[in-house]
């Protein structure tokens, strides 16, 4: 019986951690240069990737920080958000390249999305745009940039990737698999949205713990029940 109590704990372990969340490096763990602050963040699901904001109502502005961690040392990436649509197309990017045969500087720039067959053109947004800069940091680029909202609503759809820039310096597309077609998603820039999924995992966790501790529970009674029934019956026997 105590083997497999112990076989019973192992499996039900096993399969707790298929449904607890993986808990990456924390967002707020990150240090900016310059004593640059932002008051929410989110951890972004792919792509090694945070998004870092300071949202101001009575204005609509923005200030953001894109991190893409782990970058390739030639590679560009974005961060965009689509204000008015929840598709790529319409999408409103702001873009960093980095290339090794440089001396190491980074360009910023803005592109609006209108296709699918982009490639990343420069343009105007179509919302205002007070500032777009990069650097590098502890292997990530980051953009930062400063914009303003158009109405009063926070919630956009938002989009990130990757992809490497040639030897000619001409932007090759993201690859159409895996975590780069899995890059997309909602951001409420009022609310600070990803502090809710801390707490999912904290609640997934203790309901799973909960119910491990129930089932062994439960299955040491049981076993107690039938061990007493199994003495009962000997003595009856004995007499």
């Amino acid at each position: 019986m105590a083997s497999l109590l112990i076989n019973l704990i192992l499996i039900l372990s096993l399969f707790a951690t298929l449904f607890l969340p993986v808990t990456p490096q924390s967002c707020n763990s990150f240090t900016f240069p310059n004593d640059i602050n932002f008051k929410s963040c989110k951890d972004l699901p792919v792509l090694d990737s945070s998004i870092h904001w300071n949202y101001y109502a009575s204005s609509r502005a923005i200030e953001v920080a894109f991190k893409k961690a782990n970058a390739k040392e030639s590679s560009w990436v974005a961060w965009a958000i689509n204000p008015t649509s929840s598709g790529m197309v319409g999408s409103q990017a702001f873009v960093a390249i980095r290339r090794s045969d440089s001396d190491g500087t980074l360009r910023a720039y803005t592109s609006p999305l209108t296709s699918y067959a982009t490639t990343l053109q420069e343009g105007n947004l179509s919302f205002p745009v007070r500032s777009v800069s990069a650097s590098y940091r502890r292997s990530s680029i980051i953009i930062f940039a400063s914009f303003q909202l158009l109405t009063n609503a926070t919630v956009v759809s938002h989009v990130w990737q990757e992809g490497l820039v040639g030897d000619d310096g001409t932007l090759r597309a993201h690859s159409f698999s895996g975590p780069n077609v899995q890059s997309f998603g909602t951001l409420d820039f009022a609310s600070g949205k990803g502090w809710k999924y801390a707490y999912v995992g904290i609640i997934i966790s203790i309901v799973t713990v909960a119910l491990v501790l129930g089932v062994v529970t439960w299955f040491c009674v049981c076993n107690n029940k039938v061990t007493k029934k199994e003495e009962v019956d000997t003595n009856q026997e004995q007499a």
